[in-house]
């Protein structure tokens, strides 16, 4: 199993793919932001991408509209401090919208993901 982790806060990120490694036996790869996942979804494959939304160089909205048009395969959870201002709704694509810092919802999304893929 492979994760695509996208944040801008590098210290979230390290801590997002240390609790997430407790409880999923995958390969991480981190990304600071839409742009930059961008380039490793076109060049590795990805079981599931978990993303922050609020990001400069490619924000979440980005990321789901590039995931939608050239990896719709792949599943999206956005993992964000402002879960309001997600203006896409639930789909193939973009499985939750979980506000930051629930893990537990987070990782019940994820479960769930693998468990429907």
């Amino acid at each position: 199993m492979r994760i695509l982790l996208v944040e801008d806060c590098e210290d979230f990120c390290r801590l997002l793919r240390v609790r997430l490694a407790k409880k999923f036996p995958a390969h991480f790869v981190l990304a600071r932001c839409g742009h930059e996942a961008s380039v490793f979804l076109e060049n590795s494959e990805f079981d599931l991408v978990v993303s922050d939304y609020h990001m400069d160089e490619g924000n979440g909205l980005w990321l789901y509209e590039f995931m939608q048009k050239t990896f719709p395969a792949i599943p999206l959870i956005v993992f964000t401090s402002a879960p309001h201002e997600v203006a896409v709704n639930e789909n193939d694509i973009l499985r939750a919208v979980v506000e930051k810092p629930d893990f537990k919802s987070l990782y019940s999304r994820i479960e769930e993901v693998f468990q429907n893929p």
